[in-house]
């Protein structure tokens, strides 16, 4: 995913997107799709980024200020 979006990256710098609170797996649906979702843990997703030349600068879990979405921000190193 990361290199799928190097180019905004080399462009602005910085990443914002939703991920799950902790490490683990669900699935469900979203409308009559059937979804599936898989999240690294905190220090996962800090290890992926670092190796990807960018810097976990927040993780806000289940943040009640965006409908309890878990907010993952980073920016390039």
């Amino acid at each position: 995913m990361y290199r799928a979006h190097s180019s905004t990256f080399a462009i602005c710098g910085m990443l914002m997107l939703t991920v799950g609170p902790r490490a683990g797996e669900d699935s469900g649906t979203v409308g009559t799709e059937p979804v599936y979702h898989a999240s690294l843990s905190p220090a996962g997703y800090a290890l992926c980024l670092e190796e990807n030349g960018l810097r976990m600068t927040g993780f806000l879990a289940e943040d009640p200020e965006t409908q309890s979405h878990t907010v993952l921000m980073a920016r390039k190193s």
